[in-house]
Order: C-alpha cells, then structure tokens, then sequence
C-alpha cells in the first residue's frame, strides 16, 4: 500500500526549488552557481532518489543542505557544480539508509563534506567506497553494542 498518497506533501517542489536557489547567495562567494533548470533537475532527481527508496520527507531538502556546504569546497568548479550535488545526492540517501537513521540529515551532511574535503581530496569515488564503509562498520558496530575503532572527521 502506497501511504504516501494518503499524506500532504509537506514540502512541494517549488518550495524545494526556491531552497536550493537559495543557496547560490552563499555559493556565488565561491564562483558557483545553480541555474533555475539545474536546481529543478536536482529537486527532481531527490524526489525520485525518496520515492525509489520508500521515504517519506517531511520537511527540508537534502539537496539544499548539500549545496549550502558543499559550494565552500576547494575541489569544485562551476563546470562540475550542479553534477557532483547529483552524485551528493545518491551517495546522502545512501548513507542514511546505511547508518540506520540514527544521524541526522544535517550532521550527515557534514561528514560528508568533512571526509570529502579533508580526507578524499574531492573524490567522490573514495566518499562512496572507502568513508562510507569505514562510517558504517562504525554505526553497525555501535548499534549492536560494541565500541567500534575511533576516527577523526
């Protein structure tokens, strides 16, 4: 059964649209911007990105979070911007499904932007595979009751 049909939807994807348009304020300081069809691809692709994988938001835009911290980056140009939020975009729903939701969107986001400036030298390839797998030994191991190895962020 499709519950989701029974449910408003809190946040339209106009609104979402505006949020992520929002950010380029922040994102023009560092030579970057969203055009208006950049940033409904992006709204698009999240609402499918939730949809395929049987999420329900209730609130706020993922693609807005991503974009607000990862515009600061030092390995992003204006040519890759809108692409690499797409990939952002897979590899956040990914690890929220992988952590078991026990982190929130905006410290997930941080993380993220911490292990792909400072520990993968802009590689999302290494941000999929290798931080990832180390982040969700850790949750796993956590969850089940055990200590788990420390890593820096």
């Amino acid at each position: 059964m499709n519950l989701e049909a029974f449910l408003p939807k809190a946040y339209p994807d106009d609104v979402d649209k505006q949020l992520l348009l929002d950010t380029n304020q922040t994102a023009r300081q560092y030579g970057l911007q969203l055009s208006e069809q950049q940033a409904g691809e992006l709204v698009h692709a999240e609402s499918v990105l939730c949809r395929d994988g049987e999420r329900i938001r209730l609130g706020g835009s993922a693609a807005a979070l991503l974009a607000e911290a990862f515009c600061q980056s030092s390995y992003l140009s204006q040519q890759e911007y809108a692409s690499t939020l797409l990939q952002l975009l897979d590899i956040f729903y990914t690890a929220k499904e992988g952590s078991l939701e026990l982190i929130g969107d905006e410290e997930l986001v941080q993380l993220l932007f911490a292990w792909f400036e400072h520990r993968c030298g802009g590689s999302l390839e290494l941000l999929q595979s290798r931080e990832l797998e180390y982040f969700y030994r850790q949750v796993h191991d956590r969850a089940a009751g055990g200590m788990g190895a420390d890593r820096d962020a």
